[in-house]
C-alpha cells in the first residue's frame, strides 16, 4: 500500500486527471486529487506580491479539475463502481472549489 501511494503522489501531478483517476483505486484518486488541490491552495497563499493573479489563475486551474470530472461524468464509464468513483470524487470537488472560494475571499 505504501509504494502504491508513494507512486501516486509523483504521479497526480505528472498525469492528466483522468489518466490518474482511471489508474488507481478511489481512495488513492482522492488522495492525489487533494494533493493537487492543497498545492495550488498553497501556491496562491506563499505568493504575496502577485496574489490576486494567482487566485485567478489556480481558480481557473480548480475549476478545469471540476470540469474534467464532470466530463468524465458524462462519458460512457465502463461499470457502476467506476462511475460511483468519479461521480465521489466531483462531489468533493465542488466541496473544495467552495473551500478555494472562501479562502480566496479571507485573502484578497
Amino acid at each position: 500500500m505504501r509504494g502504491i501511494v508513494q507512486q501516486a503522489s509523483s504521479e497526480c501531478f505528472t498525469l492528466s486527471l483522468g489518466e490518474f483517476v482511471g489508474k488507481y483505486q478511489s481512495q488513492i484518486a482522492l488522495l492525489g486529487i487533494q494533493m493537487i488541490f492543497t498545492q495550488k491552495v498553497t501556491d496562491c497563499l506563499e505568493r504575496t506580491r502577485d496574489r490576486p493573479q494567482s487566485f485567478k489563475a489556480k481558480g481557473i486551474e480548480v475549476n478545469a479539475m471540476m470540469s474534467e470530472l464532470s466530463a468524465m461524468c458524462r462519458d460512457n464509464l465502463p461499470n457502476k463502481l467506476i462511475r460511483t468513483k468519479v461521480e465521489t470524487l466531483v462531489t468533493i470537488m465542488v466541496y473544495q472549489k467552495d473551500l478555494f472560494r472562501r479562502v480566496q475571499e479571507d485573502v484578497l
